[in-house]
């Protein structure tokens, strides 16, 4: 496994940090990380994955927790409920953010409640199409929607999702409608897509790579600032709409109050772990990006996130609940 250049670059941070954060704070009973999604995902299987390799370093068990339902507010109530020890965790995605906005209301309140961690991984997301539809390059792709104005289809995974809101601020930035067509999970969508029942969809590489090896749809753009090594003729969706980035993450948060030297040792392990060669290889197969940093970074993530997708929900009208 070659460790990616992000993960290479945090090593001499991991390795700086790892001193003090090693030290102090230890958990005297097992530690829960709750995700808030149905098992068998790949946030769920990837946080089994770093909580057994944290439960070595931290010296008790790691129990990994499903809460999934109401778009990740379940297990986000759960969590800002627990005590604030430092052991118990969530899983924040995307939609951590998001329902915000979204949610006519929430029993939490996202950004009193909680304090970072750390992130764990980022993926970025792709535009994918199904496989006969008659464009070429994305530049085609908007070319049609203007042409045809609420017509062509564009799936997500659910009302609110990544997936929907990440869709909506491209058609906002490109200045084109087309037709939202949610579905429960990333399954039934790539089914539809691949046979040819919706037009679009702007997700996971790990999602659509299956779609596309089999000839039932096609790759055009990659949702980040600039073309990425792995994929160097996929245009970036930002050389035709600057500025437009859409990627999926997953970090660890607690709930506010967990006392700093908690924060510190967390993230200190969660930082080792992310750089073992054996973790960021599984990962890359889950289409992760090994992503270790500080809490401060992951809080600037969190907040420029939360000011990409309010804009994106305000604008598209999204209400959810």
């Amino acid at each position: 496994m070659t460790i990616t250049r992000r993960t290479a670059i945090a090593l001499p941070f991991v390795a700086a940090a790892g001193g003090a954060g090693a030290q102090g704070w230890t958990p005297d009973r097992p530690v829960r990380i709750v995700v808030p999604f149905a098992p068998g995902g790949s946030t769920d299987v990837s946080a089994r994955l770093v909580g057994q390799a944290m439960s070595a370093r931290l010296g008790r068990p790691v129990v990994v927790e499903n809460r999934a339902g109401a778009t990740s507010t379940i297990g986000t109530a759960e969590v800002a409920r627990a005590a604030p020890d430092g052991q118990t965790l969530l899983v924040a995605t995307s939609p951590f953010v998001i329902t915000q906005f979204a949610f006519a209301s929430l029993p939490y309140d996202p950004e009193r409640d909680f304090r970072a961690v750390g992130q764990m991984t980022s993926a970025p997301m792709m535009v994918g199409v199904r496989a006969d539809l008659p464009v070429q390059s994305f530049a085609e792709l908007l070319a049609l929607a203007r042409a045809r104005p609420g017509t062509l289809s564009y799936a997500s995974v659910g009302e609110g999702s990544l997936t929907h809101v990440a869709t909506e601020l491209l058609l906002q930035r490109a200045g084109v409608e087309m037709l939202h067509v949610p579905y429960r999970g990333s399954g039934p969508a790539m089914i539809d897509l691949a046979g040819g029942r919706v037009d679009v969809m702007l997700t996971a590489e790990i999602e659509l790579l299956p779609q596309v090896q089999g000839g039932r749809a096609r790759l055009l753009a990659v949702a980040t600032l600039g073309r990425i090594a792995r994929y160097p003729d996929l245009p970036a969706v930002a050389e035709v709409l600057p500025g437009y980035r859409a990627e999926f993450w997953a970090g660890l948060i607690v709930p506010a109050g967990t006392p700093d030297a908690a924060v510190s040792r967390l993230n200190t392990v969660l930082n080792e772990v992310l750089v073992m060669p054996d973790i960021a290889a599984r990962l890359n197969e889950l289409g992760a990006i090994p992503t270790p940093n500080t809490p401060a970074a992951f809080t600037q993530l969190l907040q420029a996130e939360r000011q990409q997708w309010a804009d994106a929900v305000r604008r598209s009208g999204i209400r959810v609940g």
